[in-house]
């Protein structure tokens, strides 16, 4: 018998149907208000008054726009499948005699359908039926696994079907009724069985890997730096030949690994960005393994699996509002198997590379069982700031809150490139941040915030861009529509033609249905290019509609608003709309470019689309190492001005790095800056110290630089610095020193006299002033000449009072 009796989730479907709307005895307590309330709950889905759109019937007999969506998964699929699911609903909608125009296809090859956002095809059939382009009712799809899987696949179908009046409809379930009970009924199984398709093969597979550790084979996922896969066993399933591998050493790898460790256990002060600038300057490691970087380093010194011990389902994986969460397993689901494979060195190296690590370690409180929301950012440039050699987002780095002498708490930020730490990049500038954001935000805030509000010009300026634009694009188009309208005219011309001769009576049945099937394609044909043509004359539309100048002005005003808030995550956001990127040179150099429609986000959507009509726009000098631009971090923010769709829509913008690639060049500012020399508080106020040290020396008393570092509140090294940058072009130095000493350590003759001095009873401080010397050298000297004697130094504290 089956482990579990209802596998088939169709099958589980109807048997729970059944069980909600059975009615049990009056006696079975709770159960009866519990299954009231289910039915309520599917009967108002499906019959509730207030929208009428429920109550409607589904028409079958209209002529309708609609659009094709067809998926595969990955590559191990069929590359034909999107292709035979399309061919499967136009062979569906001829059978059922249904007068529908297919307008568009949307196919997506090797994507899961797990998220919506990382499916190019699913996301552009979504803005242009949001936005008009492309006029449909109806969205057709094999099943609606196809259509997707995600958790929130209820949201997606609703806000189509009641937001924009589009359906979802399925080829497997014949098209059914989307208005009628049993078709809401069939939607909620429908989506259930599509998220639950995809955890039932997780199961699967989590079963399947579990069973080939408990066999001593590696489950899969990538191999571990050093090691590599060697086949020790194979297995025939049905007509597959199944290969299992064990780890053993890489001996082009192994040795680079070996070196890591045991330098690591040599020098234990040596933290991950020590040893990955030590492995990237090594000569004997090939270029190919090069650049290595500080966080994959820290990774394998820790892993247990380079000390032979394999570590599986430390951590859960999974989806939350279609974002990747990783969260710790508690100890009792982690697989743990001792002498998996062979550790990487030997078990003394190992236990000191631990002690290291621990020794470095610094302890942090966390809660790993918190799912994280988002980042919330402390600066408001992070991420957009980038090393203008290598390309990789600058961090910022800040020292700890310290308290000055006057009592005010300072600290300080700046970025720097984390690849120059490991080796990899040459730039070393540090970019203070207050200068920074002080620098770019005011020229972002001078170039959109005039002082007069008066938006006027850069509306007209955005309108022109954006005409320019369109006009680029209809010329490019123009040798396309003459040619459409050319084959459509000789379409329905030869559809004419053919209508005449299937209006024959005698015609040969051979002939009859060669011609129909001509006519059919033909009239396929027709109905793709009244697609094409209409969906054009809409983008026109679209584009006319893009630049509102109402909202150009609400946008402007949100970005004034959040920069006088203290929130830097949400000023983080919108700057992301304005601002590409800040590139910072070694030389000093900051290049900022801002884009000039960024107060329009739906023009940058737009305009992202037409990839192929331009070029990639970014500027880098093409030398050493370069970062492949990565996605940031989803953006904790709050903020009641947005919906929750059209935030998570300008979040999805400003965490995308490529949100500018294809734009024009002449729709961005290039401001370049140039970062001040490094300054100090002594080096500002070096004039004002020098004046009041004078001061002091004309009113007859000897000037006391505590006293004066006390009355600027700061150190009294500091008054001392500033003291000598005031005087360093004057011939005659003022007396703020003592004048430089003899040397006494080493110095047998000064160290003689120092003896001679001591032992004729003269006080150490006696003995300073006669040489010239600190009382305290004099202290040390005694010590070292007392010790050469092998006697104890006498303490005169001891006689001093008797």
């Amino acid at each position: 018998m089956a482990k579990y009796p209802f596998r088939s989730i169709g099958h589980t479907a109807v048997c729970i149907l059944c069980w909600i709307w059975y009615t049990p005895p009056a006696d079975a307590g709770w159960s009866n208000s519990l299954l009231a309330q289910l039915r309520a709950t599917f009967v108002a889905k499906s019959d509730d008054g207030s929208n009428q759109m429920l109550r409607k019937k589904f028409d079958f007999t209209i002529v309708r726009d609609v659009v094709i969506y067809g998926r595969m998964s990955s590559d191990n699929q069929s590359k034909s499948s999107p292709a035979q699911q399309e061919r499967a609903i136009r062979k569906l909608i001829k059978s059922r005699g249904l007068p529908w125009r297919v307008v568009k296809v949307y196919v997506d090859e090797a994507k899961s359908g797990k998220t919506a956002q990382h499916r190019p095809g699913f996301q552009q059939m979504l803005r242009d039926i949001k936005s008009g382009v492309v006029k449909a009712s109806v969205i057709l799809v094999d099943t609606i696994e196809r259509f997707g899987r995600m958790d929130n696949l209820d949201s997606y179908r609703r806000d189509l079907q009641y937001r924009h009046g589009v359906y979802v409809l399925t080829a497997d379930r014949n098209f059914a009724d989307p208005n009628s009970v049993d078709s809401k009924y069939a939607e909620v199984f429908e989506n259930m069985r599509a998220r639950e398709d995809s955890r039932i093969k997780a199961n699967d597979v989590y079963r399947g890997k579990i069973e080939a550790i408990e066999a001593g084979y590696w489950p899969g996922s990538p191999v571990p730096f050093g090691y590599k896969l060697e086949v020790v066993a194979t297995e025939k399933r049905r007509s597959r030949e199944i290969f299992h591998h064990k780890l053993v050493h890489d001996p082009e790898t192994a040795p680079i690994m070996e070196v890591l460790f045991r330098a690591s256990a040599e020098n234990p002060s040596w933290g991950q960005q020590r040893l990955t600038r030590f492995l990237n300057d090594h000569e004997a490691i090939p270029e190919r393994f090069k650049p290595f970087h500080a966080d994959t380093i820290g990774h394998r010194l820790r892993s247990e699996i380079y000390r032979g011990t394999l570590v599986w389902s430390e951590n859960a994986t999974g989806l939350i509002d279609e974002r990747r969460v990783i969260e710790k397993n508690d100890e009792e689901h982690v697989i743990r198997v001792e002498q998996f494979c062979e550790p990487i060195v030997d078990a003394e190296t190992l236990e000191k590379v631990d002690l290291g690590i621990v020794a470095r370690s610094r302890t942090r409180q966390e809660d790993a069982n918190t799912v994280s929301r988002g980042t919330n950012y402390r600066y408001p440039l992070t991420g957009l700031v980038r090393c203008g050699h290598c390309g990789a987002s600058m961090v910022p780095n800040s020292t700890a809150p310290y308290q000055t002498k006057s009592g005010e708490t300072k600290t300080y930020c700046s970025y720097a490139c984390p690849n120059q730490r490991n080796g990899i990049c040459e730039n070393g500038k540090r970019v203070k941040e207050e200068w920074l954001r002080d620098s770019v935000v005011g020229k972002v805030v001078e170039r959109l915030l005039p002082n007069d509000s008066d938006f006027s010009s850069l509306v007209a300026e955005v309108q022109k861009l954006v005409e320019q634009q369109r006009r680029k694009d209809d010329s490019q188009r123009a040798g396309i529509v003459p040619q459409l309208q050319s084959e459509l005219n000789d379409l329905r011309g030869r559809v004419s033609g053919w209508s005449v001769t299937l209006s024959k009576a005698d015609l040969p049945n051979q002939l009859r249905d060669a011609v129909e099937s001509q006519a059919g394609q033909a009239l396929q044909r027709i109905s793709e290019i009244e697609a094409d043509l209409e969906s054009q004359e809409c983008e026109d539309a679209v584009i006319d509609r893009l630049v509102d100048p109402r909202e150009v002005r609400e946008r402007l005003d949100r970005l004034a608003e959040v920069l006088d808030g203290e929130c830097a995550t949400l000023a983080n956001l919108e700057l992301s709309m304005h601002i590409d990127r800040i590139d910072c040179f070694t030389d000093g150099r900051v290049v900022c470019r801002s884009c000039k429609i960024g107060s329009i986000p739906d023009a940058v959507l737009w305009f992202s689309q037409t990839k192929e009509l331009l070029e990639p726009n970014r500027d880098s000098d093409g030398s050493g190492y370069q970062t492949k631009a990565r996605r940031r971090a989803w953006m904790q923010v709050e903020d009641n001005s947005f919906t929750d769709e059209r935030l998570r829509d300008r979040i999805n913008l400003a965490t995308d790095p490529h949100r500018f690639d294809s734009l024009p060049r002449d729709w961005f500012w290039v401001d370049e800056f140039q970062i001040p020399e490094p300054t100090c508080w002594s080096r500002e106020n070096a004039e004002a110290v020098m004046a009041r040290f004078q001061e002091l020396q004309a009113s007859g008393r000897k000037p006391s630089l505590n006293a004066i570092a006390k009355e600027f509140g700061v150190s009294r090294p500091t008054i001392t610095r500033a003291l000598d940058l005031a005087i360093s072009d004057d011939d005659e130095p003022a007396k703020h020193r003592r004048e430089p000493t003899v040397s006494v350590k080493g110095n047998a003759e000064v160290e003689a006299e120092i003896a001679r001095l001591h032992d004729s009873g003269m006080l150490n401080k006696d003995i300073g002033k006669t040489l010239n010397i600190s009382r305290s050298t004099v202290t040390n000297a005694l010590d070292r000449i007392y010790e050469q004697r092998g006697l104890p130094r006498p303490d005169g504290r001891s006689t001093r009072h008797q």
